[in-house]
């Protein structure tokens, strides 16, 4: 978001949310959380309306920035991701998609960000402010892609 010249607000990006937070539970994750084994978290947006949205933002020159935490929401997110570059014809151009937070990535994924020229958009507070209790909710492998 910027000013122009003109004093009129510029919105350049737009943010979804594929799914909640860790601390919550609510971060998607690919297998149940180590320390409430009946939960995996929730999508909140249909993989299918991410690649949607974004596919038109990209058509119409907008950087989108996904709110994705546990490792199925990162996912999901990267696969949308690479869905809307291929239909938009834009795949390996730096289009500057985003993922917020990807807090936990699964390691398949992580060199996807680069093939994909994703952004990770971490958040280093979250190694201080969680450190205390995340390795509980994923577990110790898990956490090793935190």
């Amino acid at each position: 978001m910027e000013f122009v010249d003109d004093n009129f607000l510029k919105i350049a990006s737009v943010k979804l949310y594929a799914d909640g937070a860790l601390g919550s539970r609510g971060a998607a994750l690919l297998e149940p959380y180590s320390d409430s084994p009946q939960h995996a978290g929730l999508a909140v947006t249909d993989p299918e309306e991410i690649e949607r949205i974004t596919g038109r933002a990209l058509e119409n020159g907008y950087q989108v920035c996904t709110h994705a935490i546990g490792d199925r929401g990162n996912r999901m997110t990267l696969d949308a991701y690479e869905k809307a570059l291929l239909h938009t014809n834009t795949y390996g151009l730096d289009k500057r998609l985003r993922i917020e937070h990807a807090q936990v990535v699964n390691e398949f994924d992580i060199p996807r960000f680069a093939k994909l020229g994703v952004i990770a958009s971490v958040q280093p507070t979250h190694c201080t402010s969680d450190m205390y209790w995340a390795e509980d909710r994923v577990g110790p492998k898990r956490i090793l892609g935190s």
